[in-house]
């Protein structure tokens, strides 16, 4: 990776640039590599950023004695002891909003409850949790230091909700904690209102699927920059990718038990529609 891309890509309010597993090669004088420095730095950082600059000059020259060779620096910090600059490091604040979207995303227990989803049967608690996700992404004052967690943590959080919301926009109660489709159309011999009925389930089966697919796809992008910002290990050793299981073959064509990962969102028609 090079200096110009690790230095752009650094945490602004972290212990300065903390780049972990990289190599960086630089080749000039001190001079040039000051000027690349504060080029970089200045935009980046509220405080003077002299010491910055001094502090890693000085460390390059101490891998190699001399700025006007090539610098390497292997799997480690290029700043080990810098105070931290600005305001302050938020990372706490965004593992404490992702604790919140695990628990009510019932992330722990994903499997089973995409087993659930998949053949169209919610629990009542799950659409429960979302709708206080929703509230709680709604309310959240964001630290604003980490954009792209910011925006993949609301993401994920509008995607459950636009599932839930079409979920619920014909359901009926299975039992006092289960949601399932609203089959009323069945149970009263209509044939137009059966036939009628029968075309807006499919639409409905369909937008669905559609938004739980797109719930996926919301949580392994959310996953990735997580793993990428506060969390390098997360979902590494519990869970892995985020999928859809389909133990019984509900939407298997011969019926066999089946493993969805959507890699791609799909169009969501307006609700209006169904």
């Amino acid at each position: 990776m090079e200096l110009q891309r690790a230095l752009g890509d650094a945490d602004r309010r972290t212990t300065a640039l903390r780049l972990h597993r990289f190599r960086v090669k630089f080749i000039g004088d001190e001079e040039s590599l000051r000027e690349l420095l504060r080029e970089r730095l200045e935009t980046r950082f509220p405080s003077p950023v002299d010491p910055l600059i001094a502090g890693l000059t000085e460390y390059f020259a101490a891998v190699d004695g001399s700025v006007e060779s090539t610098y390497e620096v292997l799997d480690g910090a290029v700043l080990k002891s810098f105070p931290r600059i600005g305001a302050g490091n938020f990372d706490d604040v965004y593992l404490a909003i992702i604790d919140q979207i695990e628990n009510r995303l019932w992330v722990k227990g994903w499997s089973n409850l995409s087993d659930a989803l998949i053949r169209n049967l919610l629990p009542t608690a799950f659409a429960t949790d979302i709708g206080e996700l929703s509230f709680l992404m709604s309310v959240q004052p964001w630290p604003g230091t980490r954009l792209e967690l910011e925006k993949e943590m609301k993401n994920v959080a509008t995607r459950a909700r636009s599932y839930i919301d079409c979920f619920m926009s014909n359901y009926e109660l299975a039992r006092e904690d289960l949601f399932r489709e609203n089959l009323a159309y069945k149970r009263k011999w209509n044939p137009k209102a059966y036939e009628l009925g029968g075309r807006r389930s499919d639409e409905w089966d369909k937008e669905c699927l559609k938004r739980l697919y797109n719930l996926v796809v919301a949580l392994n992008s959310f996953a990735r920059v997580v793993r990428e910002t506060v969390n390098s290990r997360y979902r590494m050793t519990d869970g892995g990718d985020f999928a859809i299981v389909d133990s019984t073959g509900f939407r298997d064509a011969d019926m066999q038990p089946a493993r969805y990962r959507p890699t791609e969102y799909r169009d969501e028609a307006p609700l209006t529609l169904l």
